[in-house]
């Protein structure tokens, strides 16, 4: 077997623009949630309703599909180069692949802002959670606005979490059926050589796996938040 070139990996402007999506897709439900909350709306089945239509406006699935094209033609270039092997842009595994993972996206996205919302919801409480928070700050001399900041980026930082996370598992999948459709076997599991890198797979660094028989704990990638790679051994 010829030794393997450079991992292969999600590139972070695809995951960056990911990111963005997500922080952007919060930003528009929790307008939509005031907006509804204005216009003294307080059903919680009116409520999600307006959040799922001001997401549906935003083009969501369509965004978050042209994203995870953009990673799948990043990886199939990086394994035909690291292979030699061809396969055509947009072939049919992928292309299915990768909108099955964007219907999956955008039902957690929507899930989670939604879920959120209906939790503090209808009277008023997702309004008045930032209020008391605001009092309690004023009250202790703290700045008010710089506590509701600090709520709202706590919120976006979990948006950001999970992005990077759905990226790296897009990542993985696609990895997998682009080097089993060009017929790659093999592969060498890599970390990222941190001290995030879980025990276990910091064990594997190194040593090399068939597609057909995983390890323990699934392929790189498998387990929510891995940054492990699978480099092709052609």
């Amino acid at each position: 077997m010829s030794l393997p070139l450079p991992p292969v990996h999600v590139p972070r402007s695809a995951e960056a623009a990911l990111r963005a999506l997500y922080r952007r897709a919060w930003l528009f439900a929790r307008l939509s949630l005031e907006r509804a909350l204005d216009r003294g709306v307080t059903s919680r089945v009116e409520l999600r309703r307006a959040i799922v239509a001001e997401l549906k406006g935003l083009r969501l699935r369509a965004l978050v599909l042209a994203l995870g094209r953009r990673i799948g033609e990043a990886l199939r270039r990086q394994v035909q180069l690291a292979t030699g092997r061809r396969l055509e842009p947009r072939s049919a595994a992928v292309e299915e692949l990768v909108s099955g993972w964007a219907d999956e996206v955008v039902r957690s996205i929507t899930r989670s802002l939604t879920g959120r919302a209906l939790r503090l919801d209808a009277t008023g409480q997702a309004r008045r959670t930032l209020l008391s928070a605001a009092v309690a700050a004023l009250r202790s001399g703290a700045d008010a606005a710089a506590e509701v900041a600090r709520m709202t980026r706590s919120a976006l930082r979990r948006m950001a979490a999970s992005a990077t996370a759905a990226a790296l598992d897009l990542g993985s999948r696609a990895n997998r059926s682009i080097q089993v459709a060009v017929g790659v076997s093999y592969y060498i599991w890599r970390t990222q050589g941190d001290d995030r890198v879980r025990d276990r797979h910091r064990a594997r660094e190194g040593a090399v796996f068939r597609w057909a028989d995983p390890p323990e704990g699934g392929q790189p990638g498998t387990e929510y938040n891995c940054r492990c790679v699978a480099v092709p051994l052609a």
